[in-house]
């Protein structure tokens, strides 16, 4: 079937459905978690993460696309942020559904946080990306794409906190020298 639909210059997707745990915040979208890892192909490290969720009749989850976005704590997997959108709106619970964004345990953390490490370290070339990753409904990781621009200023947004000490750090111990001064 395959090689039929390439001769007709027809691409196929699976329609990937997250988890009903983040489905339910808003049905409509994927609703991805974005792990940013640094690597320099000996050692990966987990930087930063946060979810994404669309808003009701929205397939799209992107934070410039008129989503909400949460900081997730890379320790614990839960998140640490009320919601907010790039129109400066922030969000106790999900417009539209009404779920609380803070205290939220996003589901599978640890092997999250392992696919996304396992993965920098096989792209050798690359030493930072952001990972869009969705938990499907049968429990299964599946990567939606890899991003050599992460969105720090997403990641930097909803604590109104930056990064940029903590990027040094990172860069420090897998480089050994810092980015920025």
């Amino acid at each position: 079937m395959y090689q039929q639909c390439v001769a007709q210059n027809i691409l196929l997707e699976e329609c990937v459905t997250a988890t009903e745990e983040i489905s339910k915040f808003n049905p409509d979208s994927l609703n991805t978690i974005r792990v940013v890892t640094f690597s320099n192909g000996k050692e990966a490290k987990v930087f930063g993460s946060f979810i994404r969720f669309g808003r009701k009749g929205k397939c799209i989850d992107n934070a410039h696309a008129g989503g909400v976005f949460a900081q997730i704590d890379v320790n614990t997997g839960i998140i640490e942020s009320n919601g907010i959108n790039t129109d400066g709106g922030e969000f106790e619970r999900h417009p539209d559904s009404g779920i609380s964004f803070k205290n939220y345990q996003i589901p599978q953390w640890e092997d999250i946080k392992q696919f996304c490490s396992k993965a920098a370290l096989k792209v050798k070339d690359v030493k930072v990306c952001g990972w869009d990753v969705c938990v499907r409904q049968d429990g299964r990781l599946e990567f939606i794409e890899g991003n050599y621009g992460p969105d720090f200023d997403v990641m930097q947004s909803p604590l109104k906190c930056g990064v940029k000490h903590k990027l040094n750090k990172v860069f420090e111990r897998l480089y050994g020298k810092v980015l920025l001064s």
